[in-house]
Formats: structure tokens, sequence, C-alpha cells
């Protein structure tokens, strides 16, 4: 059986990093592995190392909560490419979306709880192996 990559896109700020390790977590509790290209940066174009992460994605969780223009850009490159992206948001976020955003269907985690998010990302990926017959 093929492994089954994935890419978690949220912005590079330490306030956003409970919500990208407890992803991370549910992730690999799945048996999914995670791209991690801040990791791996060595010189190359970041844009270039993101862009070849998204590429490798097979699904791709984007925290949208900050509307970062950095996540939407690359937001923007995972639907170019038709990958499968399941959009997250904060309960405590702006909820004013992009015009071309708004008509995603988005889960809503509590950030003072974040099993819901846990559960959520595990549930999502069991779909999705479902549906690949993985």
């Amino acid at each position: 059986m093929k492994a089954i990559n994935s890419l978690v896109i949220t912005p590079f700020d330490v306030s956003k990093q409970d919500v990208y390790d407890t992803i991370i977590k549910a992730l690999s509790e799945v048996g999914i592995d995670v791209y991690r290209p801040h990791e791996l940066l060595t010189g190359d174009l970041i844009v270039n190392t993101i862009t070849d992460a998204i590429r490798k994605a097979d699904v791709i969780f984007v925290d949208i909560s900050r509307q970062n223009p950095n996540v939407f850009y690359e937001l923007g490159i995972a639907h170019a490419l038709r990958k499968p992206t399941l959009l997250l948001m904060s309960s405590d976020a702006n909820t004013n979306l992009p015009t071309d955003l708004q008509g995603f269907f988005y889960f809503v985690y509590n950030p003072k709880d974040l099993s819901n998010l846990s559960d959520y990302v595990k549930k999502s990926v069991k779909k999705y192996l479902h549906r690949k017959g993985a």
C-alpha cells in the first residue's frame, strides 16, 4: 500500500503551534506521513519548497483562521492542482472570508479545546482513505 502524505498549512506563528501540533499528532495516530517543508528548507526558494510539498501531498489541511496571505497563496496553489483540501477555522476568528472562499465547507474548531479538531482530522483522513480504497 502506498503511503499517504499530508501537508498542514498554517501561519508560521507561535500562537498557532498548538493547532499545528494537534493536527500533526492526529495524523500520525492514523498512520499518515506529514510533510514538513519548514523543517527541510536548505537554501532553495521557500516558494519552491512549499509548492513541491503541495504537489506531493495527497491531502492538505489549511487553517484559514487568520486570513494570512501566505496561507491563502498556498491554498490557491493546492486548489489549482485540485488537491483535496480541508479548511479549518478557529471559532474565535473573523468569519468574513473572501468571496472566493465563502462557498467552501470549513470545519470550525474550539481553540480552547482542540480535541474536536483532533477528532475531525482523524475522521476526515479515514473517510479519505476509505474513498481511495486504502
